[in-house]
């Protein structure tokens, strides 16, 4: 399948996994070497041990075929905090946090395994578990954004928006605000978090977005964007 995505020859595909580490592996095969996952190397704090943790996965993933991972997890651990996120976050100090997802970027982007940082712009603090309702909170979470900004100087091929709404910055979901997608100043690919039915009217309901329609809005950083992701994952870009 990876072959046949590869040999596209107008628009070829680029596959994406989950492959975090730690409770959420799609590679679960019996000659797969399953790795720690992210609050592991949080009590560790060695960012060290993060990059190498990369770049395991991403060695492994690339021997499959696939060049894009959806890792890693930049959010905290904070109080209250869904399960959802839990023990997928390195832990709840933002500066520790943004210091081994960068660390986790660099490894696996060695690898030329596209990263991919989620759930912009943070779920620390969401109780709701965003894969079955639509979370919603007040305000950022203190410190929520800097593990983003740690990724994004690393040089992080993605960033995936989350579902949850941020009441502070607008009364959409975040993959569908422009606002708090406005937060980002990378020349990063979007992707977002998932397509839900919101529970709302028809009349109100916002237009379906496509899986790219959220990066840079083909903007000037549009080009540098898709020259990151052919560096990193040797994949040619529609």
């Amino acid at each position: 399948m990876t072959e046949g995505a590869a040999d596209g020859r107008d628009r070829p595909l680029l596959l994406s996994v989950n492959q975090e580490g730690g409770r959420l592996n799609a590679l679960d095969w019996p000659d797969t070497v399953q790795l720690p996952g992210n609050a592991a190397l949080g009590l560790a704090g060695s960012a060290e041990l993060a990059e190498l943790a990369g770049a395991a996965i991403g060695r492994q993933l690339r021997a499959v075929g696939l060049c894009w991972n959806l890792a890693p997890v930049c959010d905290l651990d904070t109080v209250p905090s869904t399960s959802a996120v839990s023990c997928r976050a390195f832990c709840a100090d933002p500066v520790v946090a943004g210091r081994l997802a960068a660390a986790f970027v660099r490894g696996m982007q060695s690898a030329r395994v596209a990263a991919t940082a989620k759930h912009f712009p943070g779920l620390g603090g969401v109780a709701a578990d965003p894969h079955h309702r639509t979370p919603v909170v007040e305000r950022l979470a203190p410190g929520c954004l800097l593990p983003f900004e740690a990724v994004i100087g690393a040089g992080v091929a993605s960033v995936m928006v989350g579902s949850h709404v941020v009441r502070e910055l607008d009364s959409r979901p975040a993959f569908a605000s422009a606002r708090v997608i406005g937060l980002l100043t990378c020349p990063c690919r979007l992707s977002t978090d998932r397509w839900a039915a919101w529970p709302r009217p028809r009349s109100q309901r916002w237009p379906p977005v496509s899986t790219w329609s959220c990066w840079t809005r083909r903007s000037p950083a549009a080009a540098t964007a898709c020259a990151r992701l052919r560096t990193t994952c040797g994949a040619a870009l529609p």
